[in-house]
């Protein structure tokens, strides 16, 4: 979890920067080496080291009175959970800028901007004594050739070395390394300790140009790699639906815990949450009590979301509306590969409440209503809302492994009706830049023509060729009109994406501009919820 080599010269940097520094020692060690990381209920001797994390940052927090806790994770879910964990219980903001960033194009950004970093340890394949206590500059070659080789991790996310930055832009002092020593403890594996380092004065950089290079480099995000494609024997899987409806959002749970529990279902096999509340005034509170639901019943992370505002639910009859309804997707998988990020970073919004930003089961991707949140500051900006919606969807997906051509089905939620056309067009575009050249494992089956793809996937349906190729369907879009998205939004996506599909389809009948528009209901998981709900969508054809 933790670094510890050059950590004894860490006061260095702290005096360059100007800010106080708070150190203490380790006494707890890894007693859970799980992906996800629970609070434990006792604190006994020979705790977690998290809990070393937690308490250094009670005292800095308390003393500091900080709000937010900066990490530098880039693809680490494992370091980034645990610091979300501690986040949460302190009541503070974690921030991860560097979240998801395509590590070549980031160490050349911090090259570029000037920053002088030094290896002070290696534990990686390729990784030689002769790169040890060797500026990153000077080592990349070594780990770009370690990286071809032993598919190390470029920027050593998987622990494969670890770094002791000397001077960036924001150091108002350099670090000069004097003297030290390299130690192995075998042909891959050694640490570089400094044994005599002093501060040196630098003069004032004015050039703010640095901050530019920045902000042009955190517009590019690593992808996802393809999910394993199962064998065909295992890629069927059944998806049903628990649906309850009450005025009172309590009794809303509780029916549907019992309807879980009727269909003999768990929490942790929800895939995705569908919830309709009657006003977003309600969204708070509605909030806190599904906060207590996911605490108590999901053993790991929530299922992914929805949730819009509709101040009428269901058909109109004698019998008065019920007001909170929910309808949950449920698989019969017992572990569901959920994505949940609470760090704010450029990448993707943060969740702003208990869900997860996906969900993959066997075959599909569920994606969490993605409004128009400009993922660093977690404000709207009104006039690239819906961009920013598409392309938060977009992230998501690549994280996943998926482009929006391997969309099977997608929601537009909206508080007006006549935005509808605009939202498709960006969706459009969206679709057509991820069209061409697309590749996935080694193969690129998206240059070859539609026979010859269709003979490879074929190939791969049969159990032949080794690498993990995709291919996509016929999107289909269904918009929805509602009263109220939350945070004032007013266009919300929702799209679940395919993994498997027998069939390469090269258009997308109801989003090729050459067609009339029509807005249909998925076979995935919306004529389910449409169903379940009776909720009404945009019953028109668009000429």
């Amino acid at each position: 979890m933790f670094q510890t080599a050059g950590t004894q010269w860490i006061h260095l940097i702290a005096e360059a920067l100007g800010v106080p520094l708070y150190q203490r020692a380790i006494r707890g060690s890894c007693q859970q080496s799980t992906l996800h990381y629970k609070t434990p209920q006792v604190r006994e001797n020979g705790s977690d080291e998290v809990e070393d994390l937690h308490d250094l940052l009670t005292e800095a927090v308390k003393e500091t009175e900080a709000q937010a806790v900066g990490s530098g994770a880039i693809l680490s879910d494992y370091q980034r959970y645990r610091v979300e964990n501690v986040c949460r219980r302190l009541g503070v903001v974690s921030i991860s800028y560097l979240w998801r960033r395509e590590p070549h194009m980031l160490l050349q950004a911090m090259l570029d901007i000037g920053m002088k970093i030094i290896l002070v340890k290696v534990a990686g394949g390729g990784l030689r004594k002769d790169i040890v206590g060797k500026s990153l500059k000077e080592a990349l070659p070594r780990i770009r050739k370690a990286e071809d080789f032993f598919g190390v991790n470029i920027a050593g996310e998987g622990g494969e070395y670890d770094s002791f930055v000397t001077d960036c832009p924001l150091l108002r002092q350099e670090i000069v390394i004097e003297d030290g020593f390299v130690q192995m403890e075998d042909e891959f594996c050694g640490t570089f300790t400094i044994t005599r380092a002093q501060p040196r004065f630098k003069p004032v950089n004015l050039d703010y140009s640095w901050v530019r290079c920045l902000q042009k480099q955190a517009r590019t995000f690593i992808a996802g790699t393809p999910p394993f494609i199962p064998p065909p024997g295992e890629r069927e899987e059944s998806l049903t639906t628990v649906s309850a409806s009450s005025e009172d959002p309590t009794a809303l749970l509780l029916e549907l815990i019992e309807g879980l529990e009727a269909a003999d279902k768990t929490v942790d096999q929800i895939a995705y949450v569908h919830i309709l509340i009657p006003s977003m005034t309600e969204f708070a509170a509605f909030n806190s009590l599904y906060q207590a639901f996911v605490d108590e019943f999901c053993s790991a992370q929530p299922p992914g979301r929805s949730c819009v505002a509709l101040k009428k639910v269901g058909e109109v009859s004698e019998e008065a509306p019920k007001n909170f309804q929910v309808c949950a997707v449920i698989t019969d998988s017992k572990t569901l590969a959920k994505m949940h990020v609470e760090s704010i970073s450029y990448w993707a919004p943060a969740n702003i409440g208990p869900y997860s930003q996906s969900a993959t089961t066997k075959n599909l991707t569920f994606v969490s209503g993605q409004i128009g949140l400009r993922p660093e500051t977690m404000e709207i900006d009104p006039l690239e809302e819906g961009q920013l919606a598409v392309r938060n969807v977009e992230r998501v997906l690549a994280a996943k492994g998926l482009r929006t051509p391997q969309v099977a089905s997608a929601v537009c939620y909206m508080t007006e009706p006549e935005i509808f056309l605009s939202q498709i067009e960006l969706w459009r575009t969206a679709l057509k830049s991820d069209m061409p050249d697309v590749q996935f494992g080694s193969e690129n089956l998206w240059g070859k023509d539609e026979e010859e793809a269709e003979e490879e996937m074929d190939g791969h349906e049969n159990g032949q060729g080794e690498t993990n190729v995709v291919s996509h369907g016929s999107g289909w879009v269904v918009g929805v009109v509602v009263d109220e998205l939350p945070r004032g939004a007013r266009v919300e996506w929702e799209v679940v994406g395919y993994h498997v599909i027998k069939k390469m389809h090269w258009k997308h009948n109801s989003l090729d501009p050459t067609e009339p528009l029509e807005i249909w209901q998925s076979e995935v998981s919306l004529t389910m919820f449409f169903d379940e709900l009776q909720l009404e969508f945009i019953p028109l054809a668009i000429e």
